[in-house]
C-alpha cells in the first residue's frame, strides 16, 4: 500500500529521511526554588529532593523548582511516606525540562506528576524508576477535589485534599512535551503526556496499564476521570480569573523547545529554517502549532489483560506508529481521536491521520475477546494502516473497530477483528457521507494521487467531502468480520467495471454485512451487485435504489437479506439460495423488506425439503410490485397497503393426483370443460399423476419441518377473500375497485396418452403479458403454488382455477349475470423507473407509481390502448381475456 506523508493540516511533504542517532548529552541540574521547603542533596550524579510541603490531608506533596533536568547518568530520586500517594514537582522559572537520565520515586508508591509549564523534553536515555504512575504536564494549575493548586503561584497547601482531577491551561500555545525515550512503569499503572503539542518518538509502556497522549489546541480544563490519569477526558472552558499570576511566564514552543537543548541531545527532531520540525526518521513535517499531538514510536499496554491508550489533541497522527493493547486473556482499548461516534468521553479532534506503516493491536492472544479500537475525528480521518481486534486462539470473540470521520473518511488500510472459536468481530465506519468507488480486487486501490487534496494551507477551509472508499478495501476484509457502513445522510455505489462489490466468506462463521444511511443508498448502475456468500445483508435508509442482491452459495447456505425503509424500495434480483438438500445447516436465507412502496425483480429464497426460509415484503402506504416470488418453509407473507402485482413467471412442473371431489374444478380447468377424456384415461381417482408445466409467479416449498404458508394482504376488494389454512388472500377494502386476479391462462395443451396412462398439460400463457398488469388490479401474471412433503403441488386456491371472482354485489343472486368488466389498462413496469417514489394517498384512481415512474419505460405502449376482460365465468372461475400483444421473446424480460 503507498504511504502517504500528508499529515492533514499538520504535515507537509519533505524529502529528507534519516536514522534516529542518540548521543549523551548534558542537562540542567536539579535546582529548587529559592524560600521553598525543597530541598535537594547532591551525592556524585544523584539528586536526592526531600522536604517539600504536605496537602491538607497528607496524600500530596508539593516541590518547586527554578531548574530541574537531568543528563545522561544523572538520577534524580525523590523520597516519599506511604501514606503519600501523589508528588507534584513544578519549575516555575521558565526554564524548560530537558531529562535524560533516570527519575526515581524511593519510600512508597507515590505516582508522580513532572509539571513545567515552559516545555518538556525527554532523551533517549530518560527513564522512570517508581511503583506508581506518571505524568509530564506543561499545565499551569492541577485541580483538586475542590481546589486549585497554582504551579507559577503562591498556594494555600492547607485548602488541598484528595488526589489530582484536572490540569489547567491558562495560556494558548502552552508548553510542548517531547519524548525520545522509553519510558516505563509497573504494570497496571499509567503514562501521560500532556502538553499544548506532544511529540512521542521514543516509547511508553504501561503493562496492562494506561497510557494517555493529550494535546491541548487552546486554554481550558481538562479533567480526567480517574486517578490514574486516563480513560474518560474533559476540556471545559477555563474558570474566570483561574490562575491570575499566569501571564509571567511565556511557554516554549516546540521548535524553541528543541533549539534550546544541549547541544549534544539528538532528538529525532530537526528544526527547519521555517520554524516548522521534521522528524528526521522520515522526513516529515510538523507545523509549530498547539493541539498537535504524534506518536511515532511504541506505545504498549499489553499485558495478561490489554490496557488502555489515548491519543487525543486537535490534530492526531501516528507515523510509523506501534500500539499494542493486546492481553493474553482479553484484549485492551485504543482511542485515536476521539471516542466511540464522537462521545464526549474524550475530546474529538478536526484530524485524525495514520500512515501505512502504522500498526494497531488490540487482539486477545490465548482466551478472551479481541478489544476495541476507535479512530474518530469530528473532521477528517485518514487511515492507511493496520489494525488487529482478534479473539483468542482458543476462545472469545472478535474485537470492536471504529474508523470514522464525521464529515470525512478515508479509509485505506486493513482490519482484522476474527475469532478462531467465537463470534466475528465488528468493522464500523459511520462519516457522513459514503462513496464507494470502482477497485480492482488487488488489495490496493490507493491512486497515485490521493482524490483528496491534503495540503495544510486548505482542507480546514474547504467543505466536507464524501467518504471514499475503495471496493477491494472491502472486497479484502476478512469473512468472518462483521463490516457495518454508517453514514448520516448517503451511501453511493459508483458503477463497478466488474458489476459486483464481492465480499469474502467464511465457512464457519460468515460476518454480517450493514449499510446504515439516514437519507439515500443506492447504485450508480443498477447493473451492478453486492455478491456476499453466506453473509447476512441489512441496508437500511430512507430510499434504497439498488441492483442485485446475492448472497447466495451453492452447496451451502444463503445468507439472510433485510432491507428497511422510510421511503421507497428498488432492488433487481435478490438471491438468498443455499443447498437445499444437505445438512441442517444448509438452505437458503431469509428476505425481509419494509418500505413505503417495494418494487423488485426476482426474489429467489426457496426450494428443496430441508430449507426454512422465509420472504416478507411490507409497503406501508402504496404497491409491492415483483418480477417472481419463491420461499421455503418459512413461507411468505405479503402486505401491501395498495396492490400487491407479480408481473413475471418461472416455470414449474407440477405432479398430481386427481380427485373427482375435491379438484372438480380443477379438472375442469385443465380440460377445458371437458374432463372425460381425462376420465377415460383413468388419471382421474387413481394413484396416477399428471404433469403440469405451469408459468408461475410464486412458488412456496413447505420444508425444514415449515409448513411454507402463504398469506397475501392487499389494500383491493375484501369482497372475494380465501383462506384455506396454508394459504390466505385478503384485501382490505382501502381501494374497492382493486380486484385480486391470477393466471395462467386457460389457453394450454392437452396431451393424453390412456395407454401408459399419462397426461402433460403444457403451453399455459400468463395472464397477461410478462411485466405488465391492469392498474385496477392486484395479483400474479401466473400461478401461485404451495408445494407439498411428497413433492407434488397445488395451486394458490387448493386445486381450485387459478382466477378468481371479482368483487360481487350484495344480497341473493350476487354472482349471478355478473357483467363483463373491461378497460383495464396495462401499463409497463421495470426495475429501472422505481427511484424516489413517494407514498400513496387514499386517491384509489391515482397510482403514483405507474404514472411516475412505469411511463419511462412505456415509450413503445404509449400509444397503444391494451384491455382485459373477463371472457367467461362460472360458479368457481373467472377467465380473463386480454388484447394486449405478446411481447417478443427479448422483450419478455426486464
Amino acid at each position: 500500500m503507498m504511504k502517504f506523508w500528508r499529515w492533514l493540516a499538520v504535515l507537509a511533504c519533505s524529502s529528507q529521511s534519516g536514522l534516529l542517532t542518540w548521543q549523551a548529552a548534558q542537562a540542567s541540574p536539579v535546582v529548587p526554588q529559592a524560600g521553598t521547603p525543597t530541598q535537594v542533596q547532591q551525592t556524585g550524579s544523584e539528586f536526592t529532593i526531600m522536604g517539600g510541603v504536605r496537602s491538607a490531608d497528607g496524600q500530596a506533596l508539593f516541590h518547586a523548582f527554578e531548574q530541574l533536568g537531568l543528563s545522561q547518568g544523572q538520577i534524580a530520586t525523590f523520597l516519599a511516606q506511604p501514606e503519600v500517594h501523589s508528588i507534584l514537582g513544578s519549575v516555575v522559572s521558565g526554564n524548560p525540562s530537558y531529562i535524560d537520565g533516570l527519575l526515581r520515586v524511593s519510600g512508597g508508591g507515590a505516582d508522580l506528576y513532572l509539571i513545567n509549564p515552559a516545555g518538556i523534553l525527554f532523551g533517549p536515555h530518560a527513564q522512570l524508576d517508581l511503583n506508581g504512575s506518571f505524568a509530564a504536564t506543561t499545565a499551569s494549575g492541577v485541580l483538586f477535589d475542590g481546589a486549585l493548586f497554582n504551579v507559577l503561584g503562591s498556594d494555600d497547601f492547607s485548602q488541598i485534599t484528595g488526589m489530582p482531577t484536572g490540569f489547567v491551561f491558562a495560556v494558548d500555545d502552552a508548553g510542548a512535551i517531547a519524548n525520545a525515550a522509553d519510558l516505563a512503569v509497573n504494570p497496571g499503572e499509567a503514562i501521560a503526556l500532556i502538553g499544548g503539542q506532544v511529540i512521542s518518538t521514543g516509547s511508553l509502556t504501561a503493562p496492562g496499564g494506561e497510557i494517555t497522549i493529550t494535546a491541548i489546541p487552546e486554554t481550558g480544563v481538562v479533567r480526567i476521570s480517574h486517578p490514574d490519569m486516563v480513560l474518560n477526558l474533559e476540556i471545559m472552558p477555563l474558570p474566570p480569573d483561574a490562575i491570575a499570576e499566569s501571564g509571567a511566564m511565556t511557554p516554549l514552543t516546540l521548535a524553541a523547545l528543541l533549539t534550546g537543548a544541549p547541544a549534544d541531545l539528538a532528538t529525532g527532531l530537526t528544526v527547519q529554517p521555517d520554524g516548522t520540525v521534521a522528524l528526521t526518521n522520515d522526513g516529515t513535517v510538523v507545523t509549530p502549532t498547539a493541539g498537535n499531538a504524534i506518536a511515532s514510536g511504541t506505545l504498549d499496554v499489553a499485558g495478561r489483560q490489554g490496557g488502555d491508550v489515548a491519543v487525543v489533541g486537535d490534530r492526531i497522527a501516528l507515523l510509523d506508529a506501534t500500539v499494542n493493547a493486546s492481553g493474553a486473556t482479553n484484549g485492551g482499548t485504543v482511542r485515536i481521536g476521539g471516542d466511540y461516534q464522537g462521545q464526549p468521553t474524550l475530546p474529538g479532534a478536526t484530524l485524525t491521520y495514520v500512515d501505512a506503516e502504522s500498526q494497531i493491536t488490540a487482539d486477545a492472544g490465548i482466551s478472551g475477546d479481541g478489544g476495541q479500537v476507535i479512530l474518530w475525528a469530528d473532521g477528517t480521518t485518514a487511515f492507511y494502516g493496520d489494525i488487529s481486534a482478534n479473539g483468542g486462539q482458543n476462545s472469545g470473540n472478535g474485537g470492536f473497530v471504529e474508523v470514522s470521520g464525521a464529515e470525512t473518511l478515508i479509509y485505506r488500510g486493513t482490519v482484522s477483528a476474527i475469532a478462531p472459536h467465537g463470534q466475528a468481530g465488528t468493522l464500523l465506519l459511520d462519516p457522513t457521507n459514503i462513496t464507494i468507488l470502482d477497485g480492482n480486487g488487488d488489495g490496493d486501490d490507493t491512486p497515485d494521487v490521493d482524490p483528496l487534496n491534503l495540503s495544510p494551507l486548505n482542507v480546514l477551509a474547504a467543505a466536507a467531502t464524501p467518504t471514499i472508499i475503495y471496493e477491494s478495501e472491502l472486497e479484502n476484509t476478512a469473512g468472518n468480520v462483521n463490516v457495518t457502513l454508517r453514514a448520516t445522510n448517503n451511501i453511493t455505489l459508483n458503477d463497478l467495471a466488474d458489476d459486483a462489490l464481492t465480499f469474502n466468506t467464511d465457512p464457519v462463521t460468515p460476518g454480517a454485512i450493514t449499510f446504515e444511511a439516514g437519507n439515500e443508498f443506492r447504485f450508480v448502475d443498477p447493473n451492478d451487485a453486492i455478491v456476499a456468500p453466506r453473509r447476512n445483508l441489512t441496508i437500511s435508509a430512507a430510499t434504497i435504489n439498488v441492483g442485485t442482491l446475492d448472497t447466495s452459495e451453492t452447496g451451502s447456505f444463503g445468507g439472510n437479506v433485510t432491507l428497511n425503509a422510510t421511503g421507497a424500495i428498488a432492488t433487481r434480483t435478490i438471491n438468498t439460495l443455499g443447498n437445499a438438500l444437505g445438512g441442517p445447516t444448509d438452505g437458503s436465507g431469509d428476505i425481509t423488506l419494509t418500505g413505503s412502496q417495494i418494487q423488485t425483480g426476482r426474489i429467489q429464497a426457496g426450494g428443496g425439503f430441508l430449507n426454512d426460509s422465509r420472504v416478507e415484503l411490507t409497503a406501508t402506504s402504496g404497491d409491492i410490485i415483483v418480477d417472481t416470488i419463491t420461499a421455503g418453509g418459512g413461507g411468505l407473507e405479503i402486505d401491501a397497503a395498495r396492490r400487491f402485482q407479480a408481473r413475471d413467471t418461472f416455470d414449474s412442473f407440477v405432479r398430481i393426483t386427481l380427485n373427482s371431489t375435491d379438484d372438480a374444478d380443477l379438472i375442469d380447468f385443465l380440460m377445458r370443460g371437458n374432463p372425460q377424456p381425462l376420465i377415460d384415461a383413468g388419471l382421474v381417482d387413481t394413484a396416477d399423476q399428471v404433469f403440469i408445466t405451469f408459468p408461475t409467479s410464486i412458488g412456496v416449498n413447505p420444508g425444514g419441518g415449515q409448513p411454507g404458508n402463504i398469506v397475501i394482504r392487499h389494500g383491493g376488494s375484501a369482497a372475494r377473500n380465501f383462506s384455506d389454512g396454508n394459504i390466505t388472500i385478503t384485501g382490505s377494502g382501502a381501494f374497492p375497485n382493486l380486484q385480486f386476479v391470477s393466471g395462467p391462462n386457460d389457453d394450454h395443451t392437452i396431451d393424453i396418452n390412456p395407454l401408459v396412462p399419462v397426461a402433460n398439460f403444457t403451453g399455459f400463457t400468463t395472464l397477461f403479458p410478462p411485466g405488465t398488469f391492469p392498474n385496477e388490479a392486484s395479483g400474479t401474471i401466473g400461478a401461485i403454488l404451495r408445494g407439498q412433503g411428497d413433492a407434488t403441488l397445488v395451486t394458490s386456491f387448493q386445486n381450485q382455477p387459478f382466477v378468481p371472482l371479482p368483487e360481487a354485489s350484495e344480497g341473493p343472486g350476487a354472482n349471478e349475470g355478473l357483467p363483463r368488466a373491461g378497460g383495464l389498462t396495462i401499463e409497463s413496469g421495470s426495475f429501472e423507473n422505481v427511484a424516489n417514489l413517494t407514498p400513496e394517498d387514499d386517491n384509489e384512481d391515482e397510482d403514483p407509481l405507474a404514472d411516475e415512474t412505469d411511463a419511462i419505460a412505456t415509450d413503445d405502449l404509449e400509444d397503444e390502448d391494451c384491455v382485459a376482460a373477463i371472457a367467461r365465468r362460472s360458479a368457481n372461475t373467472v377467465e380473463i381475456d386480454s388484447t394486449c400483444p405478446t411481447p417478443a421473446a427479448d422483450e419478455a424480460t426486464d
